[in-house]
């Protein structure tokens, strides 16, 4: 991973754009904007540049700081390897190109989709059966060779009913499940004796609730 590397990942999803996509996050703090339309590429070549062995972001203000660390440690700020993604067919990194990446229709428009996985972090793709699992094995080259990985692999699976996970964690089948807010008085109940709770770790996300509006006035 090289410092254009970085600079060319995070113009390359500002550049693709999703449709309900998460990059909006990207451009609030980068450009001023929420979209691709909303800016230009001028202003995204010139809000991520690289400088020696530094890669310098230019936001929109002081007030982002903080958050945008927080943006940039999620997912949407995973790094590729420029070189590897143009040979793939992605953006080739100039405006001209733009327009054949613009706003994906479907997950397999991209060029880095399903089989074409690539990465710089501690895990490497192993298998993935789509809506049933994903298993990563440990990356032996990840950083430098010190850094010790205290798995072998681990595998993510896709369980949509809350119930079925908690029976698979308290059954020793899951180490991690995700559970809703509204169920955390109930695996309280299961905790004693079986279960490690961590309470209000930091998280990038909120939970809100609102009132039901009449748009446009009362009824007639």
């Amino acid at each position: 991973m090289t410092p254009d590397d970085v600079e060319y990942s995070f113009e390359r999803a500002m550049t693709q754009d999703r449709d309900s996509g998460p990059c909006w996050m990207l451009f609030a703090p980068l450009t001023g904007g929420m979209r691709y339309e909303d800016t230009n590429w001028t202003a995204i070549d010139q809000s991520v540049e690289f400088d020696g062995g530094d890669v310098v972001f230019k936001l929109q203000g002081a007030w982002w700081e903080l958050p945008f660390k927080q943006i940039i440690a999620g997912p949407w700020g995973s790094i590729v390897d420029m070189d590897w993604c143009i040979s793939k067919g992605d953006w080739n990194g100039t405006e001209a190109d733009i327009v054949n990446h613009l706003h994906p229709a479907n997950n397999g428009d991209t060029a880095l989709f399903d089989v074409n996985a690539m990465g710089t972090g501690p895990w490497k793709l192993d298998s993935w059966t789509h809506g049933v699992q994903l298993k990563v094995v440990k990356n032996t080259d990840y950083w430098d060779g010190t850094f010790v990985n205290p798995f072998d692999s681990y595998t993510t699976k896709s369980v949509n009913e809350y119930t079925q996970r908690k029976l698979d964690l308290l059954a020793g089948n899951a180490d991690l499940i995700y559970v809703p807010a509204t169920m955390f008085g109930e695996m309280d109940g299961e905790a004693p004796g079986k279960l490690n709770v961590w309470r209000s770790l930091p998280a990038l996300s909120f939970d809100a609730f609102f009132f039901n509006m009449i748009i446009g006035g009362p009824p007639a």
